[in-house]
């Protein structure tokens, strides 16, 4: 009796590891897999930049391009800073990130996370949301990459990341509330769930596959997405 629950046992265990250990593998494979290829900048390419936590990357473009001014509907009166600013400088960044909307409203601190929330982000299913911020040019450092993209390119990244807002009747971005981390930051509804598959930083990669620019074949981690943007700036 006692080796037949053991064997069940393994067997359970297998069952609940494999999954993980086949996703941690793949992974591996795939995040190291380039796709897309580097634009040579000239006068008719556009830079963007991404920026890392260390853990999720975000998207930043400048604010008033000839391209797409997103000032048109990501208005400094969303955040804390509406207050005081009537609006953004024409040669401001946004910053934008996708994510699990539970862990961006919830988890101001990595001390901040719980059980509940880690395992709600990590089985996925739930509603997505954007982090949206406003800033100068993010600052050249390790977890900075500048991205080179030609007219086209950046014009449907703008699309790609456009299209992940949840809009009201108006076409606006709808805006969850006061959720906000500082004075220049704000949330809005997502579409789109995340998972184990589509996380925060597969949809950056996602979009950069979409344009053909630099990108890993599946990029679940943060540090896969900035391995093949490329070098930092100096």
């Amino acid at each position: 009796m006692a080796t037949r629950i053991l064997r069940l046992l393994r067997v359970a265990a297998l069952a609940i590891t494999a999954p993980f250990a086949l996703w941690g593998l793949a992974s591996l494979v795939l995040g190291g897999i380039p796709t897309g290829a580097a634009t040579p900048p000239s006068d008719d390419t556009v830079t963007i930049v991404l920026e890392s936590n260390g853990a999720h990357v975000s998207f930043w473009f400048p604010v008033a391009h000839p391209l797409y001014d997103w000032r048109g509907e990501l208005s400094i009166e969303d955040t804390l800073a509406g207050e005081w600013m009537d609006e953004l400088s024409p040669d401001s960044w946004v910053g934008i990130g996708w994510g699990d909307r539970r862990f961006f409203l919830e988890v101001l601190l990595w001390s901040d996370v719980t059980a509940e929330v880690a395992l709600s982000a990590l089985f996925g299913g739930g509603a997505s949301a954007l982090h949206v911020e406003h800033s100068v040019r993010p600052l050249p450092w390790g977890a900075t990459r500048e991205v080179v993209l030609s007219r086209e390119q950046y014009v449907a990244l703008v699309a790609y990341v456009r299209a992940s807002f949840r809009r009201d009747e108006q076409g606006r971005p709808k805006r969850i509330g006061a959720a906000r981390y500082g004075s220049y930051d704000a949330f809005y509804e997502a579409v789109g769930s995340y998972s184990p598959l589509m996380t925060c930083n597969e949809w950056v990669s996602r979009g950069l596959r979409a344009v053909g620019a630099p990108a890993g074949a599946w990029t679940p981690f943060a540090y896969q997405v900035l391995g093949h943007a490329g070098k930092a700036p100096e």
